[in-house]
Formats: C-alpha cells, structure tokens, sequence
C-alpha cells in the first residue's frame, strides 16, 4: 500500500488492494467466498465492479473467479498473507532514508504476495 498526498490541500489518499478481498475489509476470508457464490449469475453480481469480482483478471466475472479466489485462499498460509497491512503514514520532500526505505520495503512485500496469488 501507498499513501499519496496533495501538497497544497494536505489530503490524502491510501492505494491498495488485496487479491481475494470482495468486501473490502482488508481481509481475506471464507465469507468473501460465499458473497462471489452468491452474487454469480445475479444482477447484483453484474453491477458490482470488475476490480471485485475479477479475482483471474480475465475481464469477466464467473466461476473461474470463485475457482480462483479458493485457490489464493488456500495459498495463504498466514495472518499477515490474508490481511492488508496498515497504510503507511504520510511521506513529504523531507522523508528521511529510513521511512523510504521502509516504505519501498512495503511495496516489495505487496508485490510479492500479488505475484504468488495470481500464479
């Protein structure tokens, strides 16, 4: 995850997101399973965002995602792979070394849990 900030205004916005979490509360669990079951086939399915319920990132919404979303599911063998991590403070032009490097620490972890989901 990331955290940008408008510099003028002071607001911020946290990117991220967790391969498998169709609810949106930064967990992988069994009930985001049951809500893919329950909205295929439906129009509220059909309404709901691709970046939702796209788990294979195919471009449609069907039971290859289910498929999919229990195998990343049981490729997470932890907490901390099923749980979006907190996103990191704000970063300004007077960010000292170690928050970057803590942050870029963070990026690296993300990509490498996203690239072992969609394999």
């Amino acid at each position: 995850r990331i955290r940008l900030t408008h510099k003028p205004s002071g607001s911020s916005v946290c990117l991220g997101f967790l391969p498998g979490d169709v609810n949106g509360d930064g967990r992988v669990q069994a009930y985001d399973i049951s809500l893919l079951n329950s909205w295929l086939g439906t129009p509220e399915g059909l309404a709901k965002p691709l970046y939702q319920t796209d788990i294979n990132r195919d471009g449609v919404f069907n039971q290859a995602d289910i498929t999919k979303l229990g195998e990343i599911s049981n490729s997470l063998t932890n907490i901390a792979t099923r749980t979006l991590p907190a996103c990191p403070g704000s970063i300004g032009m007077t960010a000292s070394q170690s928050q970057l490097a803590t942050t870029l620490a963070s990026l690296g972890a993300l990509l490498q849990i996203l690239q072992q989901s969609f394999r």
